[in-house]
C-alpha cells in the first residue's frame, strides 16, 4: 500500500460518486507526495503547501505545466489567503483531525457537451470544484518522485 494505492482508491471512489472520498484519498497521497518531495525537517504543512504551489497549474487546469514553467510556482491568492493555505487548513486539515469540512466544501462540476463547467466559491465558505480532485490525482501521477509507482509492470 502507497501512494499508488490511494490514487487508484479515489478514482474508485470518485466513479462511485464518492466525491468527498475521493478528495480525502488525495489529500493523503499528496501528503505522502509532498513529503517524498519535501522530506524532514521540514514541517507537514510547509512541505504539504509547497508541493501544492509545484502542482498548482496542473489543479487548475488539468493539464502539466507548460516547459517555461517547469521550474516555477503558481502562486494563486484569495484576498489575503493562498490556494495551498486554504487547501491545508480548510481541506486537509478538517478532513484528517475532524473527519468533516467545517466552513468549506465542493460545488459540483458540470460537463456539458465536451466541455467540463467548474465553480469556485471563494471566500467565508470556499468551495472548490469537485472535479479538481481528478487533477490532483495527475499531478501526483506525474510527480517524478512518484514515477517508480506508476511505472506499468
Amino acid at each position: 500500500m502507497g501512494i499508488r494505492q490511494r490514487v487508484l482508491d479515489a478514482e474508485l471512489l470518485w466513479n462511485s460518486n464518492q466525491r468527498e472520498g475521493a478528495w480525502i484519498q488525495a489529500m493523503i497521497a499528496t501528503a505522502a507526495s509532498a513529503r517524498k518531495r519535501y522530506p524532514k525537517p521540514i514541517s507537514d504543512s510547509e512541505s504539504f503547501k509547497r508541493y501544492i504551489r509545484d502542482i498548482g497549474w496542473t489543479i487548475f487546469t488539468g493539464n502539466p505545466k507548460p516547459p517555461n514553467l517547469q521550474t516555477g510556482h503558481v502562486l494563486f491568492k484569495f484576498g489575503e489567503r493562498s490556494f495551498e493555505d486554504i487547501l491545508y487548513k480548510d481541506y486537509r486539515c478538517s478532513w484528517i483531525h475532524e473527519a468533516a469540512l467545517d466552513n468549506a466544501g465542493l460545488s459540483e462540476s458540470k460537463v456539458k457537451g465536451n466541455a467540463i463547467i467548474e465553480t469556485l466559491v471563494v471566500g467565508a465558505n470556499t468551495q472548490l470544484p469537485d472535479h479538481w480532485v481528478l487533477n490532483i490525482l495527475n499531478a501526483i501521477r506525474w510527480s517524478p518522485e512518484n514515477a517508480n509507482e506508476f511505472d506499468e509492470k
